[in-house]
């Protein structure tokens, strides 16, 4: 079968694997579209994310949908032809932080797609049926594999506790941040600010997303923390956001974050980027800033899936290019040069 990985040699290529058969726990889904994460192009062009080296030949890809075409000996949950979403954290079950509820801090967390863990990139994989989440007949494989960066927005909603009524600004209007956006929306947060620094990004979310031209700030690179900070601040008539997601991972923005927020407000970390070394923690403790980050999802899943199928949020205008799987260096070099235009990439089949 054909397959799409990299190399210690930062490689990106299509090549033939093995067909996988299912252990007694698990299914083979044949993929019938993934999405392209930020993640699989920093394991392609740096060969490591989060301390995990790219030593040998990976396969890439944790966003995917596709359909059950075998079955392990005791799986009784699942049928062949059942529509299944894939969650990529395969949690250990039995430490502690799996058995207190927190599985996506398992230290023993076997994340497909990161090194040395294979992923979905393929036209088959083999996963543990326990971490396959049933679709409708109805919902399309592409909607599918919309649920995983979507558990990642649902995940970080919930870390910040927003409730009715809380206004929102969200700083980063990729992927993540527009899912939190719908869903801050379906939530009831009022108002809502998005910001970022492309233009194009913030024409997207009003073109297809239905942001308001009002809610949304295009921020200045060169702007100071306070400048940027005010501007939120302005767009929101006067007032302060009680949530500010930061989903960009850059040291300015997170900073522009704790400036605007409200007395109390609630700082909710969700994108991976560099250490930032001079935190106003003084100014954080007088304003009780409370600070909270998102590792990846935990019990999200089949919320998402309800959310999706019963038309609560819309993700789909999100992706916004196509490719199949022999496209793949394609596909890649769209989802990593901004000038693609691209918000997210497919691979279909």
């Amino acid at each position: 079968m054909r397959s799409v990985f990299t190399d210690p040699a930062h490689r990106l290529y299509v090549d033939d694997a093995p067909l996988p058969k299912p252990l007694p726990d698990e299914c083979v889904v044949r993929v019938r579209a993934s999405g392209i994460c930020g993640s699989d192009c920093t394991s392609w062009r740096k060969g490591s994310i989060g301390g995990h080296d790219v030593k040998a030949p990976l396969r890439l890809g944790h966003e995917s949908a596709g359909e059950i075409v075998a079955v392990g000996s005791s799986v009784r949950n699942l049928k062949l032809g059942d529509r299944v979403c894939i969650e990529p954290g395969i949690a250990c079950g039995s430490c502690r932080q799996c058995r207190s509820g927190w599985y996506n801090l398992c230290p023993q967390v076997k994340f497909i797609s990161v090194a040395p863990c294979h992923g979905t990139l393929a036209e088959y994989v083999a996963h543990p049926a326990s971490w396959l989440h049933k679709l409708s007949p109805e919902t399309d494989f592409r909607e599918g594999a919309l649920i995983e960066p979507m558990s990642i927005a649902l995940a970080s909603v919930r870390r910040a506790d927003l409730k009715l009524g809380h206004s929102v600004a969200i700083i980063g209007a990729g992927s993540i941040g527009l899912m939190i956006y719908l869903l801050a929306k379906a939530s009831g947060a009022t108002p809502i600010t998005l910001v970022d620094s492309s233009q194009a990004r913030l024409d997207f979310a009003v073109s297809a997303l239905g942001v308001r031209p009002s809610e949304v700030v295009r921020a200045d690179p060169q702007g100071t923390h306070t400048a940027e900070a005010a501007r939120i601040i302005e767009s929101m008539s006067g007032t302060r956001p009680n949530i500010v997601f930061e989903c960009t991972g850059f040291p300015g923005p997170v900073h522009v974050a704790i400036e605007a927020l409200e007395l109390g407000g609630v700082l909710t970390e969700v994108g991976i980027g560099a250490n930032v070394d001079d935190l106003p923690f003084s100014d954080m403790l007088h304003r009780q800033i409370d600070l909270r980050f998102v590792m990846r999802a935990n019990s999200c899943f089949e919320d998402c899936v309800k959310l999706l199928e019963n038309g609560i949020v819309n993700p789909r205008p999100l992706v916004t290019h196509n490719y199949t799987l022999e496209e793949a260096p394609t596909a890649f070099a769209a989802a990593s040069h901004p000038q693609a235009g691209a918000v997210k990439v497919h691979i279909v089949s």
